[in-house]
């Protein structure tokens, strides 16, 4: 029978649970598609630095071509300086070279060499020898270096990777590159993947419109080499430095992802193979497949996020969002905890005083106030603190400060229904009791209240019952009133007026700058409280005014004869009618 008794209270509890938990859910995956969204403006930026840095290098190889076609008879020293003006260094950072390359028939070959020679080249040699049906030959290469004199007289075309883009260069026209290679460059140390990019020139420096043409007209290349981690690496320090602490990035010559296709490897960084690269430390969260198009050959770029970009993944407000709504969601079930603890002692009290029939209608009245209220009281609190978290997030530049002052409202909240449960021996003085009261409303502006009025102090009946009252009208005024805008105002004055016997006092509340105010059609729970607490429970009057421009409630009732007496003589009696008729809520605003 217990359990049963506390069964609402453990589904309540269970409900607000789980919308916290899908709250916080939601916030984390915000926080995750944000932290993705970084991700993939950093693939998309690397990727487009690695077109611009391509397209920048081909438009070098195309002024090459340009020079050559100028100078047909280019000799070593122009070719070096013309290389050395373009400061590739400063200007190209990660081009192994920039060559030229000039076609050769059989019968040729023996002259070039020596006319090499005569320029003053005596190491110069063609390689590698045998038949073919055509030949190529590395002229110049430049910076004049160890690495790229190795290559100097290497025939391409004696290479098939080589010669597919060669050929394909001539045929088109227009800029090629290569498969993945092993440069001629290359030693026994370090050794990386490599590719080359091919311009081509024909006699006369004029690209012939016919295929045929273009290939009887071929005169040569002026091309470029590129070491592959020297390059990317060259390239990421210049434009974009912080690429490698946030990306995993690994580039594969065309569209697939074969170890042996693979040109590029961050890892390779750390490394001087290629191959055995070491595993990634974790799994990364992000991964991206791009493919681009460089100098009309495929590029495949595999992306994935380090633990420093997925480090940047703010999941703070996800972490405020638990703790404060498992807060909530405790302080609701208790009040429901609460209730059905109410109502197991009532069950408990009808069983043994059935036969005392007045005392059992006390507690039954009042068991039904007290539940009708505590619904009432809790839809309230509901949208209060929704409005306070609203008004809290609206005035906090940061989510510290949000934090802070979120929770510091939630404290004030939990004293206004301690007071709801005053001490005995307690006699709260009323400005401090209405400070107490309306801080969780107001407290995120200085001027959201005035208060005014000499120093009162207040009975339990008298301060349980204003309790009731000033809560409603603070309510009302948050979900509908000054409070529910950021510029409203809420004027609280009292007074004592001179009586017959006893001084009176007259309470003020009257709210500006709001949304218009129109009549209510019918009272409902709310104002019958309003009432109830004046009329039947402190014995006065109460007068409600519904001036479009803000809402205003007069209140007078007799003081008590005598502080501490608790106000026995003014306590809810059970034969008063119910205050709970009518579900419909005191004035609402209309928009204007």
């Amino acid at each position: 029978m217990r359990l049963r008794t506390y069964l609402p209270t453990a589904l309540v509890l269970l409900l607000l649970l789980g919308a916290t938990a899908v709250a916080t859910v939601a916030m984390l995956a915000d926080a995750n598609e944000k932290a993705r969204l970084r991700f993939d403006d950093r693939v998309t930026a690397f990727s487009t630095l690695l077109e611009d840095a391509m397209r920048s290098y081909l438009q070098v190889l195309q002024a090459g071509a340009a020079a050559v076609n100028a100078m047909p008879s280019v000799t070593h020293g122009q070719w070096q300086k013309f290389v050395q003006d373009l400061s590739p260094e400063d200007n190209y950072p990660g081009i192994r070279g920039i060559g030229y390359v000039k076609r050769l028939r059989a019968n040729e070959i023996n002259a070039f060499v020596a006319e090499q020679h005569r320029e003053g080249r005596p190491d110069y040699r063609f390689q590698p020898e045998g038949a073919r049906d055509v030949y190529t030959a590395i002229v110049y290469l430049a910076p004049d270096d160890w690495r790229n004199r190795r290559a100097v007289g290497y025939d391409m075309f004696s290479e098939p990777r080589r010669r597919a883009a060669m050929e394909q260069a001539r045929d088109s026209g227009r800029p090629s590159l290569s498969q993945k290679i092993t440069l001629m460059q290359e030693t026994g140390e370090d050794v990386q993947p490599g590719t080359l990019a091919f311009m081509p020139l024909y006699v006369n420096g004029v690209t012939p419109a016919t295929l045929e043409r273009r290939r009887d007209a071929l005169a040569g290349y002026v091309y470029g080499a590129f070491r592959m981690k020297e390059f990317i690496v060259r390239v990421v320090t210049v434009n974009q430095a912080d690429t490698f602490q946030n990306l995993h990035v690994a580039i594969y010559d065309g569209a697939g992802t074969d170890e042996q296709d693979l040109l590029f490897d961050d890892r390779m960084i750390s490394t001087d193979s290629a191959v055995g690269l070491p595993p990634f430390k974790t799994e990364p969260r992000f991964t991206d497949h791009t493919t681009i198009k460089v100098a009309g050959r495929d590029w495949t770029i595999i992306a994935g996020s380090t633990p420093a970009l997925e480090a940047t993944i703010d999941r703070r407000l996800a972490w405020i969002v638990l703790g404060a709504g498992t807060l909530i969601a405790l302080l609701i079930a208790g009040n429901f905890a609460s209730l059905a603890y109410a109502s197991n002692r009532y069950n408990l009290a009808q069983n043994r005083l059935s036969a005392e029939v007045s005392e059992r209608k006390l507690a039954q009245d009042q068991a039904q106030f007290a539940n009708r209220e505590l619904i009432h009281r809790v839809k309230n609190m509901l949208a209060i603190v929704t409005a306070i978290a609203s008004q809290t997030a609206r005035y906090s530049p940061t989510v510290v400060d949000f934090n802070k002052s979120f929770r510091e409202r939630l404290s004030a909240l939990a004293r206004v229904h301690d007071m709801l449960r005053p001490d005995p021996t307690h006699a709260p003085e009323l400005r401090a009791f209405c400070q107490e009261m309306l801080a969780p409303y107001c407290a995120h502006r200085a001027d959201a209240l005035l208060l005014d009025g000499p120093t009162i102090a207040l009975t339990r009946n008298e301060a349980v019952l204003l309790s009731l009252l000033i809560n409603e009208f603070a309510t009302n005024a948050t979900k509908y009133g000054a409070w529910s805008v950021p510029t409203g105002q809420v004027s609280l004055a009292w007074q004592l007026l001179e009586a017959d016997e006893v001084p009176d006092i007259e309470i003020r509340w009257r709210e500006s700058g709001g949304p218009l105010v129109t009549a209510p059609t019918k009272a409902g729970f709310g104002a019958n409280v309003m009432k109830f607490s004046i009329e039947r429970g402190l014995r006065g009057k109460i007068e409600t005014s519904f001036d479009p421009s803000g809402i205003c409630h007069e209140i007078r009732f007799p003081r008590a004869a005598e502080i501490g007496d608790g106000g026995e003589d003014a306590s809810l009696d059970a034969d008063q009618e119910s205050a709970t008729e009518h579900p419909t809520d005191a004035a609402r605003p209309v928009a204007p």
